[in-house]
C-alpha cells in the first residue's frame, strides 16, 4: 500500500467522521448524509463541499462545525489592517490563489495562514517549504480567502485604505495644530535667514 492509498484512506474516513458530527449536531439527517457522500462518489471533493453545493446545509454552519471538529480558530476578513500585509506577501500570489490561501501573521517561529481547506497536507507541506518555518492554519470561508488575496496582491485596496488614514488625521484638529506650528517655525526660520543674509550685505 504507497503513500497516496493511505492518504486517500485517510481522507474517506475523515469524510465519513466529518459527516456523522454534523448528523448529532442536528444540521442534517442521516439520509442527507447518505445523499451527500453517495453524491461525493460522483463528482469528487470534500464532503462539506457536496453538502454545499446540494443545499444541504449553510456556509456559516459547515464552517462553524468544521473548525470544531478539527480544533481550529475561526480567521474573519473584518478589516484588510487585521493581515500583516508585508509577512503575507512573502509567500508567492501563484501558490496563494492556487490553495486558497493566505499567511495573515507571524506568532513566534510560525507562519499562521488562512486556508480554506485544512487537510489540504500538500498545500502546508509546500507553504512550509516556501516561507522556511512551521505553519499554524486557521480556517477561512472562501470569500474571506478570495477576499484577502485580491486585496493582498492586488494592493490598491491597500493603498486607498492608507489614503483615508491620512485623510482622518489630516482632518483631525491636534493634527492640523501641529500642522500650524511646523508652518509658523518654517516660515519664521525663513525669515531669520533672510534677515541675516540682509545684514551680511550691509
Amino acid at each position: 500500500m504507497d503513500i497516496k492509498e493511505i492518504s486517500n484512506k485517510s481522507s474517506a474516513k475523515t469524510r465519513i467522521r466529518f459527516g456523522k458530527v454534523l448528523v448529532s449536531k442536528g444540521l442534517l439527517n442521516d439520509k442527507e448524509l447518505d445523499k451527500a457522500l453517495d453524491k461525493q462518489r460522483t463528482i469528487g471533493g470534500r464532503i462539506g463541499e457536496v453538502l454545499l453545493r446540494l443545499k444541504i446545509i449553510s456556509e456559516a454552519e459547515m464552517i462553524n462545525a468544521l473548525a470544531e471538529h478539527l480544533s481550529l480558530r475561526r480567521f474573519k476578513l473584518d478589516d484588510i489592517k487585521d493581515i500583516d500585509i508585508e509577512t503575507a506577501r512573502t509567500l508567492p500570489a501563484n501558490i496563494a490563489k492556487r490553495f486558497k490561501l493566505v499567511v495573515i501573521s507571524k506568532d513566534g517561529g510560525n507562519a499562521v495562514i488562512a486556508m480554506v481547506d485544512p487537510l489540504d497536507v500538500v498545500a502546508r507541506d509546500i507553504v512550509e517549504q516556501k516561507l522556511r518555518r512551521p505553519v499554524e492554519v486557521v480556517l477561512g470561508r472562501p470569500h474571506d480567502i478570495n477576499s484577502a488575496i485580491e486585496q493582498i496582491y492586488n494592493g490598491s485596496d491597500v493603498e486607498k485604505q492608507r489614503l483615508r488614514d491620512l485623510g482622518e488625521l489630516q482632518t483631525d484638529p491636534f493634527s492640523n495644530d501641529i500642522d500650524l506650528l511646523i508652518e509658523e517655525i518654517t516660515h519664521a526660520d525663513t525669515n531669520e535667514a533672510d534677515i541675516t543674509e540682509t545684514e551680511m550685505n550691509k
